[in-house]
């Protein structure tokens, strides 16, 4: 009876550790998808932080009206983002570089993160607009895309607005300098001339930003992730089975058994204890 009772609580213990393997077996299966088990997490996010470049392209449509042929200068913002995975780290990171330098594109920022087995790499590449399309499609094609996307933003309201306030600076100094030219106190000559100062300033930085809308500086963007990780495979999926449910079921045996000993323990205590009370009390 008792070689029995000991053949059923194996096997119960058995079926409960086939019982967490099946399940984290079904779990990895279900819920770890090809993106998850590729990597510890996923891209979800590109480069952040202050942005320190401004791409700007320009396009040039003509069109026929009741007057004729008229002619729109556009000026524009075009951004793609691409995230990719690859198992093949290395290789994949010398093909941006090479597709870099075939497009004739700059790299604008760049961040390398992680130890080798899970590295990751973020660019923002500035390339010419007529290589653009070439470039992304390059991109594209190294490793495996996780996501993709294109953003253009018209930027010609703005660039005509940036005019206005230059030409209203530049008047202002012609102002200024006429005030200057006619003399008075040396308290208003200062004045005046701080004013001049403090214009120049803005003219100054104005003009920084408006080269980027010059035809000569014309770029648009691609902002680049990549990360690395292992492909996914049956025998990974068993393997991360096997460590979870032996891990998960030592530790359950482990307390079972360590609850069961404190309780016999515990027991025992109480049993000695109440026989020498019995005992004393008989006595007396």
């Amino acid at each position: 009876m008792k070689k029995m009772n000991v053949k059923r609580i194996v096997w119960l213990l058995l079926a409960i550790y086939a019982i967490l393997f099946i399940a984290r077996t079904g779990y990895s299966i279900a819920v770890f998808d090809e993106e998850n088990m590729f990597f510890g997490s996923s891209v979800t996010t590109y480069l952040t932080g202050e942005k320190l470049y401004l791409n700007i392209a320009s396009s040039r449509y003509e069109y026929v009206s009741a007057d004729g042929v008229e002619i729109l200068d556009q000026k524009y913002e075009k951004v793609a983002s691409v995230g990719t995975k690859t198992a093949r780290y290395a290789e994949d990171e010398r093909s941006v570089y090479a597709a870099i330098e075939e497009c004739l594109a700059v790299i604008q920022k760049e961040n390398r993160s992680g130890l080798e087995g899970s590295r990751r790499l973020d660019l923002v590449i500035g390339v010419k607009p007529d290589h653009f399309d070439g470039a992304v499609e390059r991109i594209r094609a190294i490793g495996t895309v996780t996501s993709f996307r294109t953003v253009k933003t018209d930027k010609t309201y703005e660039y005509r607005r940036m005019l206005a306030e230059r030409d209203k600076h530049l008047k202002q100094i012609e102002s200024y300098e006429a005030l200057k030219s006619k003399g008075g106190s040396i308290t208003e000559m200062l004045t005046v001339e701080d004013r001049i100062i403090e214009v120049e300033a803005l003219l100054r930085e104005q003009s920084v930003t408006l080269g980027a809308f010059s035809e000569d500086n014309a770029l648009c963007t691609i902002e680049f992730s990549m990360y690395e990780g292992r492909m996914l495979n049956i025998f990974l999926i068993l393997w991360d089975a096997l460590v979870w449910s032996t891990g998960l079921y030592l530790i359950s045996l482990g307390i079972l058994l360590l609850t069961c000993a404190a309780a016999f323990i515990t027991l025992t205590v109480w049993k000695v204890g109440k026989k020498i009370y019995d005992t004393h009390k008989n006595g007396e």
